[in-house]
């Protein structure tokens, strides 16, 4: 990179030079970039699973926004679509799968609200149940008394992409409330689904109202499943692959045993 100089600036791309004018930097020039070695067929790989990728989490972001409103980060999409990329597949269920315990808004955890809970679904014919079972109130530095869980269920069909969803919350609980509580939310399922995720939603307040603050919130993914065998035995298939992979990269590293040699003590005469 060069200062320009002479009564002529350059500003553009000639012979694999670019100039720049920039009142703030000065004139420079400087070598035109170079094209990456990105093949055609890597390019219709990456292809492959950008489209995919860009319309499922486009889809979790429109269902989630109707629930977490402002509480969404702004790089819930980008952070989404980070996870989808790491099992290299188009494959819905197992990029779904990669959100177990992701997130809504990374900066407001829902793990800082820290209590004693148990959240166990069960898939049924007609009805995906959520049983939750609180064995400690929250704890958390923000003053408050009352609070409540709201569960939020996006469902797929196994035609599309398109998500069906709907949310069930707990009464208010006051942290003075004998404990354990515990009951069941029954989400019905709609027709041909296929995949389904599973969000929890906290939400406190003092004598039940609050002003709507992200401090006062948390919300993350706590369960995915299916209602299809073949997406189980693919996420099945995956995870045993996963782990296989990672026992081979152990064994690489692993040193060789080494046998040591030892030396025979004997009694000695003074």
């Amino acid at each position: 990179m060069a200062k320009q100089k002479g009564i002529t600036q350059v500003s553009g791309k000639l012979n694999g030079v670019v100039g720049v004018i920039s009142p703030t930097n000065g004139n420079i020039l400087r070598k035109a970039p170079t094209p990456g070695p990105i093949t055609s067929e890597a390019f219709r790989a990456q292809s492959v699973l950008t489209g995919p990728i860009s319309r499922l989490s486009g889809s979790i972001r429109q269902a989630t926004e109707q629930y977490a409103k402002k509480f969404k980060s702004a790089k819930f999409v980008k952070r989404m679509n980070k996870l989808f990329r790491v099992p290299k597949s188009a494959e819905r269920y197992l990029m779904i799968s990669q959100l177990r315990d992701f997130e809504v808004n990374e900066a407001y955890p829902f793990s800082r609200f820290w209590f004693q809970h148990n959240i166990e679904v069960t898939k049924e014919e007609t009805e995906l149940t959520v049983r939750l079972i609180v064995k400690s109130h929250v704890e958390y530095k923000m003053d408050f008394n009352t609070y409540y869980l709201q569960f939020v269920v996006l469902f797929w069909n196994t035609e599309n992409n398109d998500i069906a969803h709907d949310q069930k919350k707990t009464h208010w609980i006051y942290r003075k409330d004998e404990l354990p509580l515990g009951g069941d939310l029954h989400f019905p399922l709609p027709e041909n689904v296929s995949d389904y995720l599973v969000m929890c939603r906290i939400d406190t307040a003092v004598n039940k109202k609050n002003f709507g603050l992200l401090p006062e919130q948390g919300m993350k993914v706590v369960c995915t499943g299916s209602y299809s065998e073949r997406s189980l035995q693919l996420l099945a298939d995956y995870t045993a692959a996963k782990k296989q992979e990672e026992a081979d990269r152990h064994a690489e590293h692993q040193r060789p045993a080494v046998e040591e040699e030892r030396v025979e003590m004997k009694k000695l005469i003074v």
